[in-house]
C-alpha cells in the first residue's frame, strides 16, 4: 500500500502531454460491464442504503470517457457499482464506452474492441471494505487512453527511469543494485513488445549509459555492477537478434496466408534487418560493446556473430523481395477475382512463378515456392469462400448458392489442372522439374472443393425435402394439394420429412454459429457431421418413397395414379427419388393394363345386369359401349401425359387394350344383327293385332284360385301387350347410338303410334290408379262394410275388362272420365271413414297416454299442495274423457250414416266394429290408469334407469329435545293411498259406448232389430238381458292395477325405514341440545380454564354453528325431500346460546381479575402511607413492600392476559360496561402510579428504621445468653440413663423442647427486626446440638417403648398363635434402627440397653422356630418333656412364650433343634405314605370285551401302567424301611410292603389263567366237532 501526492500527479500528467494514462484520487479501482444484480452476501458487506448511493455518486461524477453521457447510467449499473462495494475481493472496476453503451466490468477485462479507445478504471487494496467515509482514501482511479503500450514506455522513459537511474537518491545499495537489475529486464520486455506490434526490433538501451564517455570505458569495465547489467542487457539483445535471424521464413501462418502476406513478409524482413544493422552501428550500442570487451565479457562472442548474420540476412531479404514483387499484379488480382476469373489468372501467375524458379539466387528452393503455390491456393479458398454464403444456403438463394458452389468447384478443379499442365511444360523445358509435394499444395483445395460438393448436396436436400428456391426467398415453397381419404396423410408426412430436415439444417446453422466455420478446411470434424447429415438425408429419402409409395398404395383408379405421377414427377429432384417415381409410372401402366382385363373379364361374365322389362339387345349393347368408354377414358389420361417415361409395361397394356377394343365392336354389331332379324320375322299385320286385347284386367290375388277365375274385389292392372313396350325400349335404346346402328322399317309403322298409344296407357292408368287406390286403402273387413259400394263400382268399370280394346276410338275417353268420377265418390266416402275411425283411435290413444296423475318435474309437494293439485288435475281429465266420449259417439253415428241402409252383411259388419271401438276405449283407460299408476310407483320407487322423483317435502324439526319430521311418514302413506284409489275412479265418467249408441241413436236401435237374421235378433236379446259391466269395476279389479299398488304402499314403507336412519345422522351434535347449559357452565368455571380454552371452545361453537350453517338444506332419500331448515336454526341457536354463555363466564372473569388489580392498587396504597408506630409494624410495612416489589413483574405480566381476554371477548364481539373499559384503559396508567407510591414508601420507611435499630440490638444480646443457658440444662437433665423409664424419659424430652421452642419463638420475634436491618440471623451451634440430642432421644426411647409394647404381646400370647416369620421381621427392624442410631449416641446408657436386649432375643429365635415346626407330633412333645423332665401341654393356652423360657427350655435348645429335624424327616416319610394309599384308591385295572360282546367274556388288556406304579411304589417302601425312622411307621410300612407283593401276585396269576383260557378257547370253542363232543 502506497499513498500517492496528486501534486506530483499532476506534475507528470503535465510532463507526459502524450501520455493519456492519467492517475486520480488517493487509491484506485478498476470496472468492467456485465452488470447484473447484487447477491445478498455482496449487499450484506455494502454500506446502508444511504452510503451506497453516496458511493455511486462518488464513482459515477468521477467518469472521464469523452463519449460517456449521462443518459447511459443505468440501473444495472449501480447494481455492478454495489456488487463491486459489497466484494472485498474485487479490486479493480473497468469502464469503457461501446457501441452508445457504458460497459462495466469488475470479475473480467472488457472486450478489445471496447477498450481501444478509453479505459476508465478504479483500484483498490484486496479486502478492503469500502465505505462512504473511506472511499476517497481507499479508491485509486484513472483513465487510459489510445495506444496502452507506447504510453507507457514513454511514461517510464520520460518520468520513472531518471528517477530510478539518477544519482540523487538515498537508497542502499544492495536495494538499488537489485531494484535496477529488475528495472533493466522490465524496460527491455517493454521495449521489445511495444515496437513487435509494429513489426520492428528495437534494441533497449539504458539510459545511464549517456553519461560514460569513451575516456571512462576502462573504469565503467572495472564496475561490475555496471558490466553486469550491460550483460544482461545484451543478453536480451543476443536473443531478439537469434529471434529475427531464425525467423527466416513465413511458415508459421502458412496455412491461412496468401502470396501478398508472403511478399509483404518479405518486405517487413528487409527493413526490419536493415533497422537493426542501423542500431548496431550506433555510438551508445558500440558503447556497450566497448565496455563488455575491455571487461572481457563472455556473452559478447555470441552476439558479434549474430550481427554478422544479420548482415548476411538483409541481403537474402533485399534478393528474395525483388524476385517476389514481380508477381505482385498477378497476386492483386488474384485477391481480387472471382471464382469464374480467377483460372484465368493462373497462367500468368505460374509463369511469373517459373521465372523465380529459374532465376532466384535464394527463393528458387522447393520448400519455399511450395510454401508460394500453397499460399495461392490458399488465396483461391479465400476468394471462393467469399463468393459462397452459408446464409443463402441455409436460409436464402439455394439456387444461386448453387451456382457459386459450382463455380468454386470448377476453379478448385481448373486451378489444379494448370498447375499440372504447367509442371508438364517446366519438366519438358528444363533440367530442374518442379517435384513439389502436391499434396502439401492441394490438400487444402481439395478438401475445400470436396466442401463444395458436400455444401451442393446441402442445397440439393433443400430444394428436395423442403421445395426452397429462389421464387421462395429462403422459405419451404408450397406443396401440391393430394386429394382423396390419404391426401392429408400424405401431406402431413412430408411436412414431417421437411421439418425434420429442417432440423438438420438447424443443426447445421448451429454448427457454423457456435462449433466452427464449415468452409474452414482445417476443421476435420465437418466430415463427421457431414456424414450424420448424409445418413439423414438418406433417411429423409427412403422416408420420402414410403410416402410415394403410401400415397400409390390406395390408388385403384388411373386417374388418380396419373395425378400423382404429376405431383411427384414436379417434386422429384434427387436421383433416388425420381427413380422411385419412375417405377410408380410403371406401376400406373401396370394398373392400367389391370384396368382392361378386369373390363375382358366382366365382359366375358356377360353380367350386365338387365331387368326383364328392359332392352335386351340395346341394352347389352350399350353395356358394351359402356366397358369400352370407361378404357378409352383411362388410356386417353395417360396418352396426354407427356412428361411421363413410357417403361416395358406400355407397349403390354397398349395391345391389351386394341385387343378389348375389337372384342367389344363386334359384339355390338352382333347385338344389333340378331335384334334385326328377329324382326323380320314378324310383319306389320301381325304387330296390329295385338291392340285388339281389352284395356284392363284383374290381377291375380293370393284368394284366387289356380286356373280359376279371378275374385271380383281384386286389383286392376293395365292390359297393354309387353312385346309392344319391348318393342318400343329398343327402338329407343338403338337411337342413343346416334346412327351407329340404323332402325328396321318393319319398326317404324308401328312405333309412330307410340305417343298415341302411350297417351291411352296413361288414361287406363287413371282408372286402374283411383279404383285400386280404394281397395288398398280398406282392410278386408273393411271391405266386407263397404261390399255395397264396391259392387256399384264394379258395375261401371266392367266395360274396360270386357268390350272396349287399344284399337277402339272416341269411346275410351269417356269411359275413362266417367268412371274416374265414381272412384273418387267412392273414395271420399273411404276416406270420411278411415279417417272417422283414425279420429276415434287417435282419441285413443290420447286417452292412453294421459296420465290421471299431475307430477310437475323439479317441483317438490307439501302434503296438502299435493292433495290438492290432483283433485284439480281429475276433475280437469274427468272434463276431458267426457268430452272425448262425446266425440267418439258423434264420430259412430257420422259414420253410420254411410251404411244404415245397408245390407245384413254390412250391418253385422257395422256392429262388429262398435263392439271392437268399445273395447279400444276400454283397453285405452285400462293402459292411462296403469300407466298414471306406473307414474306414481316410478316417483316413489324409481326404475332400472331412473332414481326416485323427489315429490314431497318433509321439514326436521327438533322438538321436546328429540328430531322428529313434520307431517310423519304415516300421513303421506295416507294421502298417497286416496290419491292412488281416486285415480282409478276417475275413469267412472266414462260409458259404455255399446250402451250409450244402443240408447240414444234410435235409428241404430231400429236397424239392429230389422236386421232380419238370427245372429242379430240373438244379439239384440242378449244386450237387452245383461247389462255390460263399467269400465271402473273392470280396471279396478284387475290385478295389475292391484299389484302396481302394493308395490306403491311398499316404496312408502321403505321410504319411511330409510328417514328414520337418516335420523340418526344429527346424533353428532346430540350434546349441543342436551348437555344442561347451566351445570357444565358451573363446572367450567371451577376447572379455571385458559383463555387458549375459552377462545377453542367458543371457536369450536362458532365452527360447529357454521358446521350446522353449511350443512345442506335439504337432503333427498327416494321420493322425500327433507328440509332441515328449521333443525338447521334450532341447532344453531343452541350453539349461539353456548357462545354467550362461554363468553359471559369469560368476561365475568376478566372483570373480576380486572376489579381486583385496582382493589389491589388501592387498598396496598392506603397500607403502605401510614406510619409505622413499632419494629413489628414497620417489619410488616417493609414486607408488604418487598413482596409488592416482587410481585411487580408478576402484577406487570398479569396486564397481557388481563388484556388477551378483552381482545378475545372484542374479537367474539361481546360488549364491556363503560366501567370496564374505563378501568381497562386506565390500568397502565394506574399501576406507573402504583410504581411510584412503593419507591416513595421505601425511601420513608427507611427513614423510620434508624431510630428502631438500638432496640433490636440489646435484644439479640439477651437471646444469645438464653441459647447457651438452655445447652448447659439440656447436658444436665436429658434422659440417658436406661433405668429412668419410658414414661419419665419422655416427660423430660417434652420439658427440654417446650424451652427450645421459647428459644425459637424469641429467634422469630427478633427475625422480622434482623430482616429490616439486614443484620444476619444469629446461628448458634449450641441450639442446632440441643435440638439434634432431643431428636434422638426421642428415636432411642421411641424404640424401647415399641419394643416393651411387641415383647408384651409376644410373651403373654398363645405359643401356637405366634408368627415367626413376624416376629424375625420385627427383630430385625429393631436392630437396624438401633445400630443406626448407634454412630451418634452408641455411649449413652440407653442404646446399649436396648441393643443387649435385642440381641438376647435374636437368639432365641431358632428356639422357637424349632418349636413352632408343624412336623412335631406327640411322640416329639413326650421326648421333650422327658428331657426336661417336667409336664407342660404345648397346646393348652396357658402354653405362651414367657413359660417356654420359665420352663427352661432356652437351655436344651440343642436337643429341640435335633428334635425338630428328625421330626422334619419323618413328616416326609408321612407324606409319601400317603401319596401311595391316595394313588392306589384311584388305580383300574385296563379290561376289555374278548370278541363278540354278546358271548360276555372280557379280558386284562394292558398292565404296562399298572406293573410300572407297582415298581415305583415297591422301591419307596423299601426305601422307607431302610430309613432310621422305621420304627415310628412300622405298622403302615409293612402293609404297604405285603399289599404291594400280593397285588403282584394275584395280576399275575389272573394274567396266567387268562392266557390259558384264551388258548383253550380257540380249541375247544373254534371246533364244532369238540363242541358238539362237549356236554352242555
Amino acid at each position: 500500500r502506497h499513498a500517492t501526492n496528486p501534486n506530483v500527479d499532476d506534475c507528470r500528467r503535465r510532463s507526459t502531454a502524450t501520455a493519456t494514462v492519467q492517475h486520480t484520487g488517493p487509491r484506485g479501482l478498476h470496472r468492467q460491464g456485465r452488470p447484473t444484480l447484487p447477491t445478498a452476501a455482496m449487499a450484506a458487506n455494502a454500506s446502508d442504503g444511504a452510503g451506497s448511493e453516496q458511493m455511486i455518486d462518488w464513482i459515477k461524477t468521477r467518469v472521464e470517457l469523452s463519449a460517456f453521457e449521462e443518459a447511459m447510467w443505468t440501473a444495472e449499473h449501480d447494481a455492478v457499482v454495489i456488487e463491486f462495494i459489497g466484494d472485498t475481493s474485487a479490486h479493480r472496476l473497468l469502464m469503457a464506452v461501446y457501441d452508445g453503451a457504458l460497459v462495466m466490468e469488475y470479475k473480467a477485462i472488457p472486450p478489445v474492441a471496447a477498450v481501444s479507445d478509453e479505459l476508465m478504471y478504479y483500484i483498490r487494496p484486496d479486502g478492503h471494505k469500502l465505505t462512504a467515509a473511506n472511499i476517497s482514501e481507499e479508491v485509486q482511479y484513472g483513465m487510459v487512453a489510445g495506444a496502452s503500450m507506447d504510453t507507457l514506455l514513454r511514461l517510464m522513459n520520460k518520468i520513472y527511469s531518471p528517477q530510478i537511474l539518477g544519482t540523487n537518491n538515498a537508497w542502499p545499495e544492495s536495494i538499488k543494485k537489485d531494484f535496477t537489475n529488475h528495472f533493466h529486464k522490465f524496460m527491455c520486455s517493454l521495449t521489445e513488445t511495444t515496437h513487435e506490434a509494429a513489426g520492428k526490433t528495437v534494441l533497449y538501451l539504458p539510459g545511464n549509459l549517456t553519461q560514460i564517455s569513451e575516456n571512462d570505458i576502462l573504469s565503467a569495465a572495472k564496475n561490475k555492477d555496471l558490466v553486469q547489467q550491460l550483460e544482461g542487457v545484451v543478453i536480451h539483445w543476443t536473443r531478439q537478434i537469434k529471434q529475427v535471424v531464425n525467423n527466416h521464413d513465413n511458415a508459421y501462418n502458412a496455412e491461412v496466408s496468401g502470396p501478398l502476406e508472403e511478399i509483404g513478409f518479405w518486405r517487413s524482413r528487409t527493413v526490419d534487418l536493415s533497422g537493426i544493422s542501423e542500431q548496431l552501428l550506433r555510438g551508445d550500442v558500440r558503447k556497450v560493446v566497448l565496455v563488455l570487451e575491455a571487461a572481457k565479457s563472455s556473452y559478447l562472442a555470441r552476439f558479434e556473430t549474430l550481427s554478422q548474420r544479420i548482415q548476411e540476412g538483409s541481403v537474402e531479404a533485399d534478393n528474395n523481395l525483388r524476385f517476389l514483387e514481380s508477381i505482385t499484379p498477378q497476386c492483386e488480382a488474384l485477391a481480387q477475382a472471382g471464382p469464374k476469373e480467377i483460372p484465368a489468372i493462373l497462367p500468368t501467375l505460374l509463369k511469373c512463378i517459373r521465372m523465380i524458379w529459374s532465376l532466384s539466387k535464394f527463393y528458387n528452393t522447393e520448400e519455399r515456392l511450395t510454401g508460394l503455390l500453397r499460399k495461392i491456393s490458399n488465396e483461391i479458398i479465400h476468394r471462393c469462400r467469399a463468393k459462397i454464403s452459408l446464409d443463402d444456403i441455409f436460409d436464402g438463394d439455394v439456387d444461386g448458392s448453387m451456382v457459386s458452389l459450382g463455380e468454386s468447384i470448377a476453379c478448385g478443379v481448373a486451378w489444379k489442372r494448370i498447375y499440372k499442365r504447367t509442371a508438364a511444360a517446366v519438366a519438358a523445358s528444363s533440367s530442374r522439374e518442379w517435384k513439389f509435394d502436391d499434396a502439401s499444395i492441394f490438400a487444402q483445395i481439395d478438401a475445400f472443393v470436396q466442401r463444395c460438393r458436400d455444401l451442393l448436396e446441402v442445397c440439393e436436400g433443400q430444394i428436395q425435402f423442403a421445395r426452397k428456391s429462389t421464387e421462395t426467398k429462403g422459405e419451404p415453397g408450397p406443396l401440391p394439394m393430394f386429394g382423396g381419404s390419404r391426401g392429408q396423410e400424405i401431406t402431413k408426412a412430408l411436412l414431417e420429412i421437411q421439418a425434420n430436415f429442417e432440423t438438420q439444417i438447424e443443426r447445421l446453422r448451429k454448427i457454423q454459429r457456435d462449433d466452427y466455420e464449415i468452409l474452414d478446411v482445417k476443421t476435420s470434424k465437418w466430415h463427421d457431421d457431414y456424414n450424420y447429415f448424409k445418413n439423414m438425408v438418406k433417411d429423409y429419402e427412403v422416408m420420402y418413397q414410403n410416402v410415394i409409395n403410401t400415397a400409390f398404395d390406395g390408388v385403384s383408379h388411373v386417374s388418380d395414379g396419373v395425378a400423382l405421377l404429376e405431383i411427384f414427377y414436379s417434386l422429384a429432384k434427387r436421383d433416388a427419388i425420381r427413380q422411385c417415381v419412375e417405377k410408380k409410372t410403371a406401376d400406373v401402366y401396370i394398373l392400367f393394363e389391370k384396368t382392361v382385363r378386369d373390363a375382358r373379364h366382366e365382359f366375358d361374365k356377360r353380367d350386365m345386369g338387365l331387368r326383364p322389362n328392359e332392352p335386351q339387345f340395346a341394352g347389352s349393347a350399350l353395356w358394351a359401349r359402356s366397358l369400352a368408354s370407361m378404357v378409352q377414358e383411362s388410356r386417353n389420361l395417360l396418352q396426354d401425359a407427356k412428361y411421363l417415361v413410357r417403361p416395358r409395361e406400355a407397349e403390354v397394356a397398349e395391345e391389351a387394350y386394341n385387343t378389348l377394343n375389337k372384342v367389344l365392336h363386334d359384339y355390338m354389331t352382333n347385338r344389333y344383327y340378331t335384334w334385326n332379324e328377329k324382326l323380320k320375322a314378324l310383319d306389320s299385320t301381325n304387330l296390329q293385332s295385338r291392340l285388339d286385347s281389352p284395356l284392363m284386367r284383374r290381377a291375380a290375388s293370393t284368394d284366387d284360385a289356380p286356373g280359376g277365375a279371378k275374385s271380383k274385389d281384386s286389383l286392376l292392372e293395365c292390359n297393354f301387350d309387353e312385346h309392344l313396350l319391348a318393342l318400343f325400349t329398343e327402338v329407343h335404346y338403338w337411337e342413343k347410338f346416334q346412327g351407329e346402328f340404323s332402325i328396321p322399317y318393319v319398326a317404324h309403322d308401328l312405333c309412330n303410334q307410340r305417343e298415341k298409344l302411350r297417351v291411352m296407357r296413361e288414361h287406363v292408368m287413371l282408372v286402374v290408379r283411383a279404383y285400386n287406390n280404394i281397395l288398398v286403402d280398406l282392410a278386408p273387413e273393411e271391405r266386407r262394410l263397404f261390399s255395397d259400394h264396391i259392387r256399384r263400382l264394379d258395375k261401371r268399370i266392367n266395360q274396360g275388362l270386357t268390350k272396349l280394346t287399344w284399337a277402339t276410338k272416341g269411346i275410351v275417353e269417356f269411359y275413362v272420365k266417367d268412371c274416374c268420377g265414381h272412384c273418387a265418390e267412392t273414395h271420399r266416402i273411404v276416406k270420411r271413414f278411415k279417417a272417422g275411425k283414425e279420429s276415434i283411435a287417435r282419441t285413443c290413444r290420447w286417452v292412453a297416454h294421459l296420465l290421471l296423475l299431475k307430477i310437475d318435474k323439479n317441483t317438490v309437494y307439501d302434503e296438502a299442495e299435493f292433495d290438492a293439485k290432483q283433485a284439480a288435475h281429475r276433475d280437469s281429465v274427468k272434463a276431458s274423457f267426457t268430452e272425448r266420449h262425446q266425440s267418439i259417439k258423434e264420430t259412430m253415428v257420422e259414420m253410420f250414416q254411410n251404411f244404415k241402409d245397408g245390407s245384413s252383411e254390412v250391418q253385422r259388419e257395422w256392429r262388429a266394429l262398435v263392439t271392437q271401438t268399445d273395447r279400444n276405449v276400454e283397453l285405452a283407460l285400462r293402459q292411462t290408469v296403469k300407466r298414471s299408476l306406473q307414474e306414481l310407483s316410478r316417483a316413489i320407487n324409481g326404475d332400472a334407469k331412473t332414481e326416485p322423483q323427489t315429490l314431497f317435502r318433509v321439514n326436521i324439526v327438533l322438538e321436546n329435545g328429540r328430531v322428529d319430521y313434520r307431517p310423519t311418514m304415516i300421513n303421506l302413506t295416507h294421502v298417497v293411498n286416496v290419491v292412488a284409489k281416486e285415480m282409478i275412479s276417475t275413469v267412472s265418467v266414462v260409458p259404455r259406448l255399446r250402451e250409450v249408441l244402443s240408447t240414444e241413436d234410435k235409428g241404430l236401435e231400429v236397424s239392429t232389430r230389422a236386421a232380419g237374421d238370427e245372429e242379430g235378433a240373438a244379439t239384440a236379446a242378449e244386450g237387452k238381458a245383461e247389462k255390460y259391466p263399467s269400465f271402473y269395476s273392470i280396471i279396478y279389479n284387475d290385478m295389475d292395477m292391484l299389484k302396481i299398488l302394493v308395490s306403491i304402499m311398499n316404496g312408502m314403507s321403505s321410504t319411511a325405514t330409510e328417514l328414520q336412519k337418516y335420523l340418526s345422522y344429527w346424533d353428532k351434535h346430540k350434546p349441543i341440545w342436551e348437555m344442561d347449559k347451566e351445570s357444565y357452565i358451573r363446572r367450567y368455571a371451577k376447572a379455571n380454564r385458559t383463555l387458549k380454552n375459552y377462545d377453542t371452545d367458543v371457536t369450536k361453537y362458532r365452527e360447529q354453528q357454521a358446521d350446522i350453517q353449511g350443512e345442506q338444506i335439504t337432503h333427498t332419500i327416494n321420493f322425500i325431500q327433507i328440509d332441515c331448515t328449521l333443525l338447521k336454526t334450532a341447532l344453531s341457536n343452541h350453539c349461539t346460546q353456548w357462545q354467550n354463555k362461554l363468553l359471559g363466564l369469560l368476561n365475568s372473569n376478566a372483570q373480576r381479575e380486572l376489579f381486583r388489580l385496582h382493589d389491589k392498587f388501592e387498598s396496598n396504597t392506603t397500607t403502605l402511607r401510614t406510619k409505622p408506630l413499632s419494629l413489628d409494624h414497620l417489619s410488616a410495612l417493609i414486607n408488604t413492600l418487598k413482596t409488592l416489589q416482587k410481585e411487580c413483574p408478576s402484577i406487570e405480566e398479569s396486564f397481557q392476559p388481563l388484556e388477551e381476554k378483552y381482545q378475545v371477548l372484542q374479537k367474539f364481539d361481546v360488549q364491556t360496561t363503560d366501567e370496564e373499559n374505563l378501568k381497562l384503559t386506565t390500568l397502565h396508567e394506574t399501576y406507573e402510579t402504583f410504581k411510584e407510591m412503593l419507591v416513595e414508601t421505601e425511601k420513608s420507611l427507611e427513614k423510620s428504621k434508624v431510630t428502631m435499630k438500638r432496640d433490636l440490638e440489646a435484644n439479640l444480646e439477651s437471646y444469645s445468653a438464653g441459647v447457651f443457658d438452655l445447652r448447659s440444662a439440656a447436658l444436665e437433665e436429658m434422659p440417658k440413663d436406661s433405668e429412668i423409664g419410658v414414661t419419665k424419659a419422655f416427660e423430660i424430652i417434652k420439658s427440654l423442647r417446650g424451652r427450645v421452642e421459647g428459644v425459637h419463638s424469641r429467634q422469630k420475634a427478633l427475625k422480622n427486626g434482623l430482616d429490616i436491618f439486614g443484620i444476619e440471623s444469629p446461628d448458634h451451634k449450641e441450639l442446632r446440638d440441643t435440638e439434634e440430642d432431643l431428636d434422638l432421644m426421642d428415636q432411642i426411647w421411641s424404640i424401647t417403648k415399641e419394643w416393651s409394647d411387641a415383647w408384651d404381646g409376644w410373651k403373654n400370647g398363645m405359643f401356637g398363635d405366634l408368627d415367626v416369620s413376624e416376629m424375625e421381621n420385627a427383630a430385625g427392624q429393631y436392630n437396624k434402627s438401633v445400630k443406626k442410631l448407634g454412630r451418634k449416641i452408641g455411649k449413652w446408657p440407653v442404646h446399649s440397653a436396648m441393643t443387649a436386649t435385642i440381641n438376647q432375643f435374636i437368639s432365641t429365635m431358632p428356639l422357637i422356630m424349632d418349636l413352632k415346626n408343624p412336623a412335631l407330633r406327640a411322640r416329639h412333645w413326650e421326648a421333650l418333656m422327658k428331657e426336661i423332665n417336667k409336664e407342660f401341654d404345648p397346646h393348652s393356652p396357658e402354653f405362651t412364650l414367657e413359660q417356654v423360657f420359665a420352663l427352661g427350655l432356652h437351655a436344651v435348645a440343642e436337643f429341640i433343634g435335633d428334635l425338630s429335624a428328625n421330626a422334619n424327616k419323618e413328616l416326609a416319610i408321612e407324606q409319601n405314605l400317603a401319596s401311595i394309599t391316595e394313588r392306589w384308591d384311584d388305580i383300574n385295572i385296563d379290561v376289555a370285551v374278548y370278541k363278540d360282546p354278546s358271548f360276555g367274556y372280557f379280558k386284562v388288556r394292558s398292565t404296562e401302567d399298572l406293573y410300572q406304579v407297582l415298581e415305583d411304589d415297591s422301591v419307596q417302601v423299601s426305601t422307607m424301611k431302610a430309613s432310621k425312622f422305621y420304627l415310628s411307621f412300622k405298622e403302615q410300612i409293612d402293609y404297604w410292603e405285603n399289599l404291594l407283593s400280593l397285588i403282584s401276585e394275584i395280576i399275575d396269576t389272573i394274567l396266567t389263567v387268562q392266557r390259558k383260557w384264551m388258548y383253550l378257547e380257540s380249541i375247544f370253542m373254534a371246533s364244532e366237532d369238540i363242541k358238539k363232543a362237549m356236554p352242555d
